[in-house]
């Protein structure tokens, strides 16, 4: 009888011991898995940013060339209201140098 009590004291210990480690190893399991969240928690966030950092990137671009094609724009008119500038003067001197002309031609008949 002594003998089964220790063989049940035994067991009892031994099952104990059993739970103790399964408790500890759900216990890691637990952690693990929450270890393993988070990395993908940071991984998510990090492909977050670099999506952002990507889509502000192309924004700055796509402003850029919005910009340079307003400058080229800009400097197609610049060139357009140069040439209408010249255009004007060559008219007023053409209307000077005819002025001048009908001005000796009438000058000349009088005399």
């Amino acid at each position: 009888e002594n003998e089964l009590a220790k063989e049940r004291e035994e067991t009892m210990r031994a099952k104990s011991k059993a739970r103790d480690e399964e408790n500890q190893v759900r216990v890691q399991l637990s952690e693990e898995r929450e270890a393993m969240r988070s990395v993908d928690q940071l991984r998510r966030e990090l492909a977050e940013r670099e999506v952002g950092q990507a889509e502000a990137s192309d924004a700055a671009r796509n402003h850029e060339e919005q910009l340079t094609v307003k400058l080229e724009e800009t400097k197609i008119e610049l060139l357009r209201l140069e040439v209408s500038v010249r255009q004007a003067t060559a008219k007023e001197q053409c209307s000077a140098v005819n002025a001048e002309q009908s001005l000796t031609v009438l000058q000349q008949e009088v005399q």
